[in-house]
């Protein structure tokens, strides 16, 4: 038995008269009356009551009409669901987080993207952002399709595509009442012989690291340097004058009670913070696709 046939006699048990089922189903009413026939030889049951008043339904046949009319409209069902999944309508997407730089961007791209493609079940899975290798490693197990990896690294990665999402200025952070906070813009040979302090630990490090490479560089010596291991303390910690900070130029900083904002006099690469979206450079998926170009623009993904 094929969808075609029931189709065939969906048409037909409506409209209780061949040449008018023929007509809706654009086919000739013998080549139809064929159909029906080997439809019932299929099901070994009569169908249809044919007699000089007309056509009616026999009570096998009203049971298939029921039937029938639930098995097509789920055939078309699956039929649009592959298509649909085809172009990026459906599905599941996962995608690693970028941590609290992402609250500058990622917030209005899931946004548009579910407002363009509503039936995507979209997780975003919390890797850090400190560990970057996390993020390749879990898109090579699978289990992420997306990630974000910070500065030149991106590039390096191999069988990785990456596209620029942020390129921002580095700031000095600090308490309001901090004696830096006085400044318009903070000369970087301020910070010499003060206390700093840093999103990290033993593992995730890339933080203290890209601080203390900054001042190295300049010949810079801080004071102590303290790692603390979670977003929230480090705020308040900041707020609370035990210390001064460097972080990316986000938004979100700056809306912080306490918190001071200033920017750096000097200016050079390493005081500029970028982040990479990455995928796969074999991922074809149409969500991966529509997803990066809602981010980026239709630029960067390349197939």
């Amino acid at each position: 038995m094929e969808i075609r046939h029931l189709r065939y006699f969906i048409a037909v048990a409506e409209e209780l008269n061949f040449r008018k089922a023929a007509e809706r189903l654009h086919v000739s009413p013998p080549a139809l009356s064929v159909q029906i026939k080997m439809l019932e030889e299929m099901l070994n049951v009569s169908l249809f009551t044919r007699d000089t008043k007309g056509v009616s339904l026999t009570i096998p046949g009203e049971v298939l009409l029921r039937e029938a009319r639930q098995l097509v409209q789920h055939a078309q069902g699956v039929i649009v669901a592959a298509q649909e999944a085809g172009n990026g309508k459906r599905g599941s997407l996962r995608i690693g987080s970028p941590g609290q730089l992402g609250y500058s961007f990622l917030p209005v791209c899931l946004e548009t993207y579910q407002k363009r493609f509503p039936e995507i079940d979209v997780t975003l899975v919390d890797l850090g952002i400190e560990l970057q290798h996390q993020h390749v490693e879990a898109i090579n197990r699978g289990d992420i399709q997306i990630g974000f990896v910070y500065g030149q690294e991106a590039v390096k990665q191999t069988g990785m595509v990456c596209a620029l999402v942020v390129d921002t200025p580095t700031r000095v952070v600090m308490g309001s009442h901090h004696p830096l906070a006085s400044l318009r813009s903070v000369p970087l040979e301020k910070l010499a012989g003060q206390n700093l302090l840093a999103i990290g630990d033993a593992k995730k490090r890339l933080h203290i690291e890209n601080i203390l490479s900054v001042l190295k560089t300049r010949g810079i010596k801080p004071g102590n340097l303290k790692a603390i291991s979670s977003f929230e303390p480090f705020i308040a910690m900041l707020a609370g004058g035990l210390g001064v900070s460097l972080l990316p130029d986000m938004h979100s900083l700056a809306m912080v009670d306490g918190i001071v904002v200033r920017p750096i006099k000097e200016s050079g690469p390493d005081l500029r913070l970028q982040l990479y979206v990455i995928w796969k450079a074999t991922d074809r998926s149409p969500l991966v696709r529509n997803f990066i170009e809602v981010l980026c623009g239709p630029g960067p993904y390349r197939t």
